[in-house]
């Protein structure tokens, strides 16, 4: 029985010995408590393993005093062993320093027992016939030590108890296993201290019981409880999850997964989805890797994201796999209504601009060989429409004409919305049909007795050089379109060599205009704005181009197509400073009385703070706002109404003079004047040449007049060329008048030395 139980204890110190050192290479914080527990139960082995070995009696009283103080203090490490697996500190529960120092007492009382004898005695006894030791009789002050060691071992149990009770089910058996082994231990130890057992084979149960702990504490129970954990996140999951073994056999799926394929207590059938997926990867070298499937159910597509991940043990051998799946359904759909209506115009539902460019390109890149035209739609005075019949009546034929499209185009054709009221087709030129908006109705109507004609132009461009843009292919066709404004008859036109020197011309101005600023090439002319009796007050500023090369270049040649482009804000702007120069130094020469009239295009609204510009003229250089007029036309106000009226107030309240011009003109002028209030309003006597009842055309002028006098709103005649239409404007009340008939526009100084 002896050599039996030295040999355990051999065995054990061995084991603990190299636990010691796997627990000193772990990092983790738990271990440091358990390493004191290791060295203690290690020592405890050794002093019993040494007290059986060596039968001495002086050796086996001092071994045995070691022994009794090592255990103390063997349980004060496994007490704090305890409080830090149950995720606690030792500090905030025990009183450290007293009790290190009862322990101490305790240690130093038990080694004095030597020569005092006061703790135990030791007497020879014979283990069962296996041989010879000393063993313990026990004395008063073993008792205090055992209350000692009961008093830590009642806190350990407290402790691992109440975790246990406290803890969710799945974290119990992480306290129980402890609980259990240490009622192992103290029953071991209770049958020698009841001398049911002379020897104490409590200290095996300390080495086993201490090795158990660190192997079910430091090993075993993280990897199980990592399970578990696991095992909960899995089932948790949104996603599909499926684990298959090296073999390929599904041995677990998420409630997810039963959901989503409805194979609930069907877990082979995953295999057959398994066996495809397999297909899709390389096991071994394509962990992570992803791909989308779709399948249908429930009498729709359903689509799928699945990935593959690989499972490898510590040499590298495939051991399983695991595969997610998630249903992307819905982000399929949203994605698709995203790229839809990224790609595609919302009323309509043809491309949009941007990605009709994008189709063309590609055609063009796929079918180098094919001849194409690119056509382009425009409907005459469409923004008429819009405003007179409303917005519903446009939107309606612009779904019409879509439609149109989508009917009659041929599979090979690419056709889009662009903007407005413009369409835009790429189509084989054999293909191609003229009348593709022949079914278009010819007119709209508001009632059965308003009615409006409808007619659509086509510009065509026949692709000849595929490497310029396609927005500037649009551009050629569009170009070819304005050449159809005004004409009812005519329907179609080709952009041709003599539009393309067209655009070459208007390239180059464009490209000359900062030049032109800077070498101060563009001047304003002034035509002087005289009153009846003869008197000039003022003047309106138009702009001229004396051009290095091209000569004078007059206002009709590149106003428009500054408008086109937008820098008809930078001329303007230049304009505008050109007018406050020239009116600073009249009022350094004493004729600060005059005034000049300034332009204000519909696009400089869009561009640029128009109130803040010239409060900053005006600012710069230090002249009267009445000085500097503003010409502004019906067409910049109406496009935004409520904004353009707030600005027209501040700049009136700044003391600008504001006119209109070309009062008359426009269709939405007399309702206008209900809410716009401008200082003066100018007229075009172009509307008497233009028209086949002159008489007629004189009534309505005249009752324009009556108008603004009772509006309070003083007129100009502009345009004026012969002398009875300055006898008429007269006689109806206008005493302002602009025109050849007076004078033409000429340059500053010229001006100023006919009038000043």
């Amino acid at each position: 029985m002896k050599i039996a139980l030295m040999l355990l204890l051999g065995i054990s110190a061995i084991v603990l010995s190299s636990c010691i050192y796997e627990t000193w290479k772990n990092k983790k914080k738990i271990t440091v408590p358990m390493l004191k527990l290791l060295r203690s139960s290690l020592v405890a082995v050794v002093l019993n393993f040494l007290i059986l070995a060596f039968p001495v009696q002086w050796l086996s009283e001092i071994l045995y005093g070691l022994h009794f103080a090592n255990v103390s203090w063997m349980m004060y490490f496994m007490l704090c062993f305890s409080l830090s697996y149950i995720g606690s500190k030792p500090e905030n529960h025990i009183n450290i320093p007293i009790m290190r120092a009862v322990l101490s007492f305790d240690s130093i009382a038990l080694l004095l027992n030597f020569w005092g004898g006061h703790a135990y005695s030791t007497k020879l006894y014979n283990t069962w016939g296996g041989g010879f030791c000393y063993i313990c009789v026990h004395r008063w002050y073993l008792s205090i030590h055992a209350l000692i060691v009961h008093i830590l071992m009642a806190f350990i149990f407290i402790a691992l108890g109440y975790q246990t009770i406290k803890a969710p089910k799945v974290y119990r058996k992480k306290y129980l296993y402890p609980f259990f082994l240490l009622m192992i231990v103290i029953f071991l130890d209770l049958m020698h201290h009841l001398e049911w057992n002379p020897v104490d084979i409590s200290v095996v149960g300390y080495g086993v019981g201490t090795i158990i702990l660190y192997y079910y504490a430091i090993r075993f129970q993280p990897k199980d409880l990592a399970r578990r954990s696991l095992g909960i996140v899995i089932d948790d999951m949104i996603e599909s999850v499926f684990i298959f073994d090296a073999e390929g056999t599904c041995i677990r799926m998420n409630e997810a997964a039963n959901n989503m394929f409805e194979m609930q207590d069907k877990i082979g059938m995953v295999e057959e989805y398994f066996a495809e997926w397999k297909k899709k990867v390389d096991i071994r070298a394509e962990s992570g890797k992803s791909w989308e499937w779709s399948m249908p159910r429930e009498n729709k597509e359903k689509h799928y994201l699945a990935r593959y991940h690989g499972l490898f043990d510590e040499k590298n051998r495939y051991i399983g796999s695991f595969w997610t799946v998630r249903d992307r359904t819905e982000i399929v759909e949203e994605l698709r209504k995203q790229r839809f209506l990224a790609t595609h115009d919302h009323l309509t539902g043809l491309y949009n601009e941007e990605w009709f460019y994008e189709k063309v390109k590609e055609m063009l890149d796929t079918e180098p060989e094919e001849e194409f035209y690119i056509v382009c739609s425009d409907i005459q005075n469409f923004k008429f429409i819009n405003d007179i019949f409303g917005r519903n009546v446009g939107d309606e034929l612009l779904i019409k004409m879509a439609g149109r499209l989508k009917d009659r185009v041929a599979i090979g054709g690419v056709y889009g919305h662009l903007e407005q009221d413009r369409f835009a087709l790429l189509i084989k030129k054999a293909d191609f049909d003229p009348t593709i908006f022949k079914d278009i109705p010819k007119e709209v109507h508001a009632n059965k007795d308003i009615s409006y004609p409808v007619n659509i132009f086509l510009g065509i461009y026949e692709v000849v050089d595929r490497n310029i843009p396609v927005s500037v292919m649009c551009e050629h066709a569009i170009m070819a379109v304005h050449t159809l404004k005004g004409g009812f008859n005519l329907e179609i036109a080709y952009y041709d060599e003599m539009l393309k020197a067209s655009v070459l011309k208007e390239q180059q101005l464009t490209s000359d205009l900062d030049k032109a600023i800077e070498n101060r090439e563009i001047q304003i002319y002034l035509q002087p704005q005289i009153t009846g009796e003869g008197t000039m007050v003022g003047a309106e500023a138009l702009v001229r181009w004396l051009h290095p090369t091209r000569g004078m270049v007059m206002p009709g040649e590149f106003i428009e197509i500054f408008e086109h482009n937008g820098l008809i804000v930078k001329l303007d702007q230049y304009i505008w400073r050109l007018a406050c120069e020239h009116l600073k130094r009249w009022k350094e020469c004493g004729w600060g009385d005059k005034y000049i009239s300034v332009n204000i295009s519909p696009t400089d609204f869009h561009f640029i703070d128009i109130y803040d510009t010239f409060m900053e003229l005006i600012e710069e250089y230090q002249i009267n706002p009445k000085n500097l007029r503003l010409e502004i036309t019906e067409t910049a106000v109406i496009t935004n109404l409520e904004k353009q009226l707030e600005l027209i107030a501040k700049l009136r309240k700044a003391g600008f003079i504001v006119e209109m011009d070309d009062f008359g003109s426009g269709y939405s002028s007399l309702n206008m004047l209900k809410d716009i209030r401008v200082d003066v309003l100018k007229f075009d006597l172009n509307f008497l040449r233009n028209s086949n009842d002159i008489e007629r055309s004189r009534k309505i002028i005249k009752s324009l007049m009556i108008l603004s006098h009772e509006l309070e709103m003083p007129a100009i005649s502009e345009g004026v060329e012969t002398k009875e239409q300055v006898e008429f404007l007269k006689g109806i009340g206008c005493n302002l008048f602009q025109g050849y008939y007076f004078a033409r526009p000429m340059d500053v100084k010229t001006f100023e030395e006919t009038y000043m």
